[in-house]
């Protein structure tokens, strides 16, 4: 058999042969998928890149290095995405679904990154245990993490229903590979007596695509206090906050005005912060007997 000539035996012209002498038309239509494969890998990176400087503001310029590294991370992700197994339909995690029209789903997207605090929200569905519970969600977190991916993460608000007895909580998008190192401070917090909120992993799908494992985060409000048989009392948040002090200090330790009150014993209280207030005064202001005679009438 020739390599390179015609077949001896059949008569007919080696394959060779005529992919050398193809046509240019045909030789571009051949060519085509391996032309989007190289497009589709060239735009990946450079969306990607772009998307996160957009994300946090930054001007980081593109080099070839942050290309190679960018291109990198998209191949082994999709290399990881073929070859994993077919999601099983029997787990020995929770599985949580959320269902949201196109139209939620898009409003959401346009009012990205959320706000911090009280964002806006979408009208979906909860199932689980095959409940489905009317719920308002949106997404969580400002990192861009997220929210500037598929797999972003979500805080829900339950409007009738409860889930592990508490209405309010969050699935969130981990962004450690091996994300456990919260869940068992929380796990030896909970077991030296102190009040946590649930930290766990889930199943989560969106419109019955399956988008990962996610962390169940609970809420530290009121349901936390009523599913540990406490009473209904004070809770306090605070984070970031502006500094006014004459020291630099953070307003945080010095003024309630700074706290949000996601809890309070009756619900006209919920605007008095008055209790927190008392004790940031004694933190600075009274000395050591003072504070102590404080701390013994009034902490537990």
């Amino acid at each position: 058999m020739a390599l390179l000539g015609r077949n001896w035996l059949t008569g007919y012209e080696n394959p060779l042969v005529r992919l050398y002498r193809i046509r240019v038309r045909h030789a571009v239509i051949i060519c085509l998928p391996f032309w989007f494969v190289l497009l589709w890998y060239t735009v990946l990176p450079l969306s990607e890149h772009y998307s996160y400087n957009h994300a946090y503001g930054y001007d980081q310029p593109l080099t070839w290095e942050i290309f190679h590294l960018r291109l990198s991370d998209q191949l082994h992700r999709d290399w990881r995405r073929f070859t994993l197994p077919q999601v099983s339909r029997k787990a020995r995690i929770p599985t949580f679904e959320l269902f949201l029209s196109n139209s939620q789903l898009a409003s959401l997207d346009r009012d990205a990154p959320p706000k911090e605090g009280k964002g806006k929200y979408a009208v979906g569905v909860v199932r689980r245990n095959n409940r489905d519970l009317k719920a308002r969600l949106r997404y969580r977190g400002l990192k861009h993490w997220n929210w500037n991916y598929a797999q972003k993460s979500w805080k829900v608000r339950l409007d009738d229903e409860l889930v592990r007895g508490q209405q309010t909580f969050s699935f969130i998008n981990p962004v450690n590979p091996v994300p456990f190192a919260e869940q068992i401070i929380l796990d030896i917090a909970r077991n030296n007596g102190l009040l946590t909120p649930d930290f766990f992993p889930i199943r989560l799908m969106l419109n019955k695509a399956y988008m990962g494992v996610y962390w169940f985060m609970g809420q530290p409000d009121e349901f936390l206090l009523r599913r540990n048989d406490r009473f209904p009392g004070s809770i306090y948040s605070g984070n970031r906050a502006e500094s006014v002090e004459k020291n630099g200090d953070s307003s945080l330790f010095y003024r309630a005005k700074y706290w949000k009150k996601p809890g309070s014993r009756l619900a006209e209280a919920k605007p008095d912060k008055s209790d927190l207030q008392q004790l940031l005064d004694m933190i600075w202001k009274a000395d050591a007997a003072r504070f102590a005679s404080f701390a013994h009438e009034h902490l537990d």
